[in-house]
């Protein structure tokens, strides 16, 4: 039988230490047999990367409010969540839980 596929937000500030604890979890996950997958906000995938590097690079005011809400939307959009174990690193939970329904 299939194990139900979970998501796991970590929030937290710089230096927190988000990215250890996904890692030894994920491991955790990993050593029971259940398939594991990492991502972040913005980003986590090849399509999302790319958006996130588009948002993170040039100067500040380089996009306006509402282009910079589509392009995290569309960076959303990207991950998928079927029956694994799916950790993300600053997920604002509302839009993560839409975009692994």
């Amino acid at each position: 039988m299939t194990k139900p596929g979970l998501f796991i937000s970590f929030e937290g500030i710089d230096g927190a230490g988000k990215s250890s604890h996904i890692d030894s979890l994920a491991q955790a996950f990993k050593a029971q047999g259940r398939t594991v997958t990492t991502t972040r906000e913005p980003g986590g995938t090849t399509g999302a990367e790319a958006i996130r590097d588009l948002l993170m690079t040039g100067a500040e005011d380089r996009w306006s409010a509402r282009a910079e809400a589509l392009l995290f939307a569309a960076a959303r959009a990207d991950p998928s969540c079927g029956p694994r174990v799916l950790f993300a690193l600053r997920c604002f939970s509302v839009f993560c839980l839409l975009a692994a329904s």
